[in-house]
């Protein structure tokens, strides 16, 4: 793994670097054969995405076979950025997310507007839609991390849940 944020990294998670190209273009796709045989030999209970990263988690559920969930995030309204594609991108870019959308065991939006947006798009109901605000961190958040906790999966418990698809820099 790499990036200014690694060292905030707390020891004992497993950072799994899929690809090591320098190349933007398709940059995420490239990871797929990596992500597909990531899944199959160690079949995490759930994966998280995010973003343009939905697309590739998605297409690994589809091939794999592996019983591991998908849960996608999504930050922007899909109808107004499918709009800034070129017109040669635009339909084959709506017909493959309206196939892969609907294959996600959960959806997560960062607010109302996109949850409305992607039940509407992609013609879902919006009780498989999930709102979960982006935090906001404050000072009595930064307290409460360091509160006891009582759920087995945080005091060990069973092993891996979550994998997530990402970078560690700053976006915005």
């Amino acid at each position: 793994g790499q990036g200014p944020l690694m060292s905030m990294i707390p020891t004992g998670i497993n950072i799994v670097t899929l690809s090591q190209t320098r190349l933007r273009r398709f940059r995420t796709m490239r990871t797929l054969p990596a992500l597909i045989r990531y899944l199959r030999d160690s079949e995490p209970a759930w994966m998280l995405s995010a973003l343009h990263a939905n697309y590739v988690a998605l297409m690994a559920k589809m091939v794999s076979g592996v019983k591991t969930r998908f849960m996608i995030s999504e930050h922007n309204t899909f109808s107004k950025q499918i709009d800034t594609l070129p017109i040669t991108m635009k339909a084959a870019t709506a017909l493959i997310a309206r196939i892969l959308y609907t294959k996600a065991d959960a959806i997560v939006a960062v607010s109302e507007g996109v949850a409305k947006d992607l039940a509407s798009y992609f013609k879902l109901s919006q009780k498989r839609i999930h709102v979960i605000y982006n935090p906001i961190v404050t000072e009595e958040m930064a307290s409460l991390c360091m509160e006891p906790t009582d759920h087995s999966w945080l005091n060990g418990g069973n092993g891996p849940v979550l994998v997530s698809i990402g970078r560690l820099t700053a976006a915005k």
